[in-house]
């Protein structure tokens, strides 16, 4: 597999959580449950984990090639650490609750049947795109 397409699978994995984390979210908070909502949240995160130490895995097996391609890393990890700091704050709506990370299969299966179709959009609009750069690409630039 090469950088390019590691890359791609991550980003959609991060389309389909985000897709299906956002609208269960958003719909218990419309529904004013704040617990359901806390526990939604930390439910994600935990499948966040999960499936970024998978990527974790993976992307150690091409840190090189990975690390020359993306020359924006620090950027990237300082911006996850200012984000995350939201999420500890005590007066947060949605903050983090270690209480709330065993993992609940059911939940995570209501957010994932919500993203996959999203996360599957995702694969498809850049496998079009990996084709169609691999097709253009012996023309040159000015293709």
């Amino acid at each position: 597999m090469n950088c390019a397409c590691r890359v791609t699978s991550a980003i959609d994995a991060c389309q389909m959580l985000g897709v299906g984390t956002t609208t269960v979210v958003s719909h218990v908070v419309g529904r004013k449950d704040h617990a359901q909502a806390k526990l939604l949240f930390n439910q994600s995160q935990v499948l966040a984990m999960v499936t970024g130490f998978v990527f974790l895995i993976v992307g150690l097996a091409g840190r090189t090639r990975y690390s020359v391609a993306m020359s924006s890393l620090i950027a990237i990890v300082i911006g996850v650490v200012w984000l995350t700091t939201y999420f500890f704050a005590r007066d947060s709506f949605l903050r983090f609750a270690v209480a709330d990370w065993r993992p609940r299969l059911d939940l995570w299966k209501q957010m994932l049947t919500i993203g996959l179709p999203a996360g599957f959009e995702f694969a498809m609009m850049a496998a079009y795109m990996m084709i169609v750069y691999s097709i253009t690409r012996p023309f040159g630039a000015a293709a």
